[in-house]
């Protein structure tokens, strides 16, 4: 199970090696880049990735970019969507869900091969995908 919050950028080139930190017990090793460098939108819409999005089975995401994904199996991701010049800039996420439906929300919108940078929402540090999905897991336990 994954617990998060975070907001999910295209990894900027520029993304380098930053300093290990700890998070709760757990060494985390960061990157390092600017915040002006998290401009890259997504390779796909806005509305594409709404549709995309509304596809799967209960999800709920509006025309704004708000979204709501809830199971049986107890766990919600809310988050929001965010445009710059009519394609996906980044997404906030929010919540707890199993890895594989993690997955299957970014696949909705993300190309499997796009690099992804995750900005932890409370520490404001960035992390590559590996390392972000040690920490979701970390934060669930």
């Amino acid at each position: 199970m994954y617990t998060f919050h975070t907001t999910v950028y295209v990894r900027p080139d520029s993304a380098a090696p930053g300093v290990a930190i700890s998070l709760g017990g757990l060494e985390v090793a960061t990157l390092q880049t600017t915040q002006a460098t998290l401009v890259e939108p997504f390779p796909v819409s806005f509305e594409e990735a709404t549709d995309r999005l509304n596809a799967l089975p209960r999800m709920f995401c509006e025309p704004d970019g708000a979204l709501v994904w809830t199971t049986d199996q107890g766990w919600q991701v809310d988050g929001t969507l965010y445009d710059r010049q009519g394609r996906l800039w980044y997404l906030e996420l929010k919540g707890s869900c199993s890895p594989e439906a993690f997955d299957t929300l970014l696949a909705a919108v993300v190309p499997a091969e796009l690099p992804l940078v995750f900005q932890l929402a409370r520490e404001g540090v960035l992390l590559d995908a590996a390392e972000f999905r040690r920490v979701a897991t970390h934060q669930a336990g």
